[in-house]
């Protein structure tokens, strides 16, 4: 004798964004199958939709078995079936599948682009195998622009293997790689490399500033785990060019080397402006916990001219350094204010 239950859930059908789906799930034994008898989702004007009853089958001795499985419509195509070539375990198509329905189903919005991928999956619930490559077009996330995304990932024994390569719209590539693990006291391992990550990416999420740029090149492994992780590797900026209006500057050039190990950074050189009108910073600073709590900076301005209003100007050249912590910071040096103009009315 088996069990039968009958299910029916959806959002307003009189809304643009909407989803709706009823079906029913038998239980026999320790088997259990799922048919959706309609599915639909909507974002504004794309949609998905099953063709046919949608049947999933799953029993712990033998795993998932897929009857039929076909979603199709405006939005792309996903299509579920036994894998071909291995027992057990079943594969996903997803061809041209819209983003945007499933962004809103997760609470997303504001994303979107164009998935095409396979996936594979075998294994118990408690302990599946999943193995997945393709890639995203044209991916839009709050106001960015990433042209390519290509990915291959796996996941098994609690762990996630991940190769994934963006191509944004400006710069070169940049890829991570490594493995994630479930339990957060598991040791992690992930790379994260670029010959030339363009800082206008950066323009959409930092306020007060009309415009970032430059080339930071970077090479950084994150270990550790997902409690306590630790950085190391090289930063790398290139004719860094930072407009602030708030305090008339434009500072530019502008090129960097960091250093990360174990979560201490150290600068090995910071220039910014021109030579002759300039400011070089060089010291350490250490990150621990997410806090500036040790940094010993040296900072030499030649004729650097730090705020440039139409009331004021001030030019500056001499020597400081800064030790100690965020909380007590000690300043010492000669500064000289060469050139001072200060307009009234």
């Amino acid at each position: 004798q088996g069990q039968k239950t009958d299910f029916l859930f959806g959002s307003n059908t009189n809304r643009e964004d909407k989803i709706y789906l009823w079906g029913q799930v038998e239980k026999h034994g320790q088997t259990i199958q799922v048919v959706a008898d309609s599915l639909h989702v909507q974002a504004s004007q794309v949609s998905l939709y099953n063709r046919g009853p949608l049947k999933v089958m799953y029993d712990p001795a033998r795993g998932f078995h897929i009857d039929q499985f076909e979603l199709t419509g405006p939005g792309g195509r996903v299509v579920a079936r036994d894998h071909p070539d291995f027992r057990s375990a079943i594969e996903i198509m997803l061809g041209d599948i819209d983003l945007r329905p499933w962004a809103f189903l997760f609470g997303q919005p504001h994303v979107g682009g164009v998935l095409n991928a396979e996936l594979a999956f075998s294994g118990g619930l408690s302990d599946p195998l999943v193995f997945a490559e393709g890639n995203l077009k044209q991916v839009e996330a709050y106001g960015l622009l990433i042209p390519t995304i290509t990915t291959n990932f796996s996941y098994g024994d609690k762990r996630f293997l991940v190769d994934v390569v963006l191509v944004p719209e400006h710069g070169k590539p940049i890829s991570v790689s490594g493995s994630v693990p479930i339990d957060s006291a598991e040791p992690l391992q992930l790379d994260l490399r670029s010959e030339g990550l363009a800082l206008t990416l950066l323009d959409t999420f930092v306020a007060g500033i009309n415009e970032i740029a430059g080339d930071l090149a970077l090479e950084l492994q994150l270990r550790g785990t997902r409690d306590i992780p630790t950085y190391q590797g090289k930063l790398r900026l290139k004719n860094g060019k930072i407009n602030h209006p708030s305090i008339g500057r434009v500072y530019e050039p502008i090129f960097a080397d960091l250093t990360m190990d174990q979560n201490r950074v150290r600068l090995d050189s910071l220039s910014i402006g021109k030579i002759g009108q300039q400011l070089v910073v060089s010291g350490h600073a250490d990150l621990t916990s997410g806090e500036l709590s040790d940094f010993d900076l040296r900072m030499n301005f030649t004729h650097f001219q730090p705020i440039r209003w139409p009331e004021v100007k001030a030019e500056l050249s001499g020597q400081l350094h800064m030790v100690g912590t965020s909380l007590r910071p000690r300043l010492s040096g000669n500064l000289v204010v060469q050139q001072t103009d200060i307009r009234l009315g």
